[in-house]
């Protein structure tokens, strides 16, 4: 195998990129490092080019070049359907830009970066990769979310939907100091299994704040990489944070919880489905203009109606929020 043929495993879905420039296969690598994978025999193949200056725009398909004419400079993602079921996926940056193009049933998904001729210039790919991954999940039944989910002894899940900054990966360290085990602490994979939600987790290096870091005491070894200024978050390995063995792949999933920062004290009270449901689809959009399709209400529906949904109010003290919260779901499981 060699750098224009490698392989990335989300949560069971496989994506081969082939015929990408070196600079693109190392922008992948370095955005899923924990994903990288063997050889599969069933995956999706993505074909990385570049292009640079005016010819990015001129390699554009007329569907998407019209988006992109009237869209903001705003590196958010936005997906356009096209004619012949075609999606197109673009963001366009204030120094640079990016589009994806598939076809269903996406068996080959297209990457362009734009690049100049006259200068360095960054990559933007996460966030359009990102989106077109969420597709291929929607083709196969399945929802892409972001949310972060423990896990108990027992396989069952409890999962904290929210945005970054919205308490989940410092809820979810909580737990897992109490003996949850980690699923995943931002993106997970939603799909049916006869009664069953199941959640798989897309493993990635946990992204650690300061402030996260300074709420536990087994992770002052890490307030020295703060000390800069410039240095808001540092990835770390799961395996190094939270020591081997504590990480899963799969679960069932027996509760959502939605986080709320503040209160005197952790409380968590009972919500009705339809408060719920604006944070999921929230938690589902990778990109502007995304559609809310059947295939991801047959997963989101039974999520909501078939879970415990439960709305916490965190208090000011993590520690205390984690012991709260063990104490709750393991009675639950008892």
């Amino acid at each position: 195998m060699n750098n224009e043929d490698q392989y990335y495993t989300f949560a069971g879905l496989t994506i081969r990129h082939v015929d990408t420039p070196p600079f693109i296969a190392k922008a992948i690598q370095s955005a899923f490092p924990l994903c990288k994978t063997g050889p599969k025999e069933d995956y999706v193949t993505v074909k990385g080019t570049a292009l640079e200056d005016d010819a990015f725009y001129d390699g554009m398909p007329p569907f998407l070049r019209k988006v992109y004419d009237l869209a903001p400079y705003a590196d958010d993602p936005i997906i356009v359907s096209g004619s012949k079921d075609e999606t197109g996926i673009i963001s366009k940056g204030e120094v640079v830009s990016t589009f994806a193009l598939g076809k269903e049933p996406f068996s080959e998904i297209s990457l362009c970066c734009q690049r100049f001729s006259d200068r360095k210039s960054p990559i933007l790919l996460n966030m359009v990769l990102l989106a077109m991954i969420r597709e291929l999940f929607l083709q196969r039944g399945k929802v892409l979310l972001h949310a972060s989910c423990v896990v108990d002894g027992n396989g069952d899940g409890v999962i904290f939907p929210a945005d970054s900054g919205g308490g989940k990966t410092t809820t979810a360290l909580s737990m897992i100091r109490e003996g949850f085990n980690l699923l995943a602490d931002d993106l997970i994979v939603l799909s049916l299994d006869g009664n069953d939600v199941i959640a798989e987790g897309i493993t990635e290096p946990i992204n650690l704040t300061g402030k996260t870091a300074s709420f536990f005491p087994e992770l002052s070894r890490y307030e020295k990489s703060f000390e800069q200024p410039q240095v808001i978050k540092i990835p770390v390995h799961p395996d190094e944070l939270l020591g081997p063995g504590r990480l899963v792949r799969r679960a069932t999933v027996e509760a959502i919880v939605s986080v709320r920062i503040g209160g005197a004290n952790p409380e968590l009270t009972p919500v009705p489905a339809a408060a719920l449901l604006s944070q999921i689809l929230k938690g589902n959009t990778f990109a502007t203009g995304a559609h809310i399709s059947p295939s991801s209400l047959d997963v989101i529906w039974p999520l909501l109606e078939r879970s415990e949904r439960l709305e916490l109010k965190t208090g000011p003290d993590p520690v205390a929020m984690g012991k709260f919260l063990a104490e709750k779901f393991r009675q639950t499981a008892g």
